[in-house]
């Protein structure tokens, strides 16, 4: 449903013509940071992709699609946890102007977040199973984009998501916004 929500969402904007002012698609690259109660902090590749609209100069609401990164944990030499987490997040961003180019960011919104689990026993191969779990979080985020010109900006930016289960997610990530 998520995944059929956002693709709405990218058809929506595609569908728009290029003279809708507010319309804004970004994309952004960087790591994630996933730990907790049972885990060691591991680092992975973490990116986004989504749209927005900004109100005005002050507010925009975005929706974005974002790819947590895959973690293998080797509990011994006989087993091995994989996660493997994906969010689909609506967000208020909130900007405040440092100067002509500068502004500051902050992100407040909610995440449907899943994580894929899959368990092998390296001895008993019959003893593999995987589960997938999705809970709803918080995320919040602050952030400064840099405008290059009117259509284009590149902004970098920390975002926090709620503890899932044990899990504690982070992301750090630097990416480009283009503005119709």
């Amino acid at each position: 449903m998520k995944k059929q929500f956002l693709a709405l969402g990218f058809c929506t904007v595609l569908a728009v013509p290029a003279f809708a002012e507010g319309i804004y698609v970004f994309g952004d690259l960087g790591q994630s940071r996933v730990g907790g109660d049972y885990i060691d902090s591991e680092t992975n590749t973490s990116y986004s992709l989504g749209l927005g609209y900004a109100f005005n100069k002050t507010f925009a609401l975005e929706v974005a699609y974002r790819d947590i990164g895959k973690i293998n944990l080797n509990n011994d030499q006989y087993s091995r946890i994989d996660y493997d987490g994906h969010a689909i997040q609506a967000s208020l961003i909130a900007k405040y102007p440092i100067n002509d180019k500068f502004n500051i960011f902050g992100r407040l919104g909610f995440a449907g977040v899943t994580y894929d689990y899959s368990f092998q026993n390296l001895n008993v191969p019959e003893n593999h199973f995987s589960h997938s779990d999705e809970q709803n979080k918080g995320v919040f985020g602050i952030g400064l984009d840099y405008s290059i010109n009117e259509h284009v900006s590149l902004r970098t930016e920390y975002n926090r998501y709620g503890k899932f289960d044990s899990l504690e997610t982070s992301t750090l990530t630097v990416g480009a916004v283009y503005s119709f």
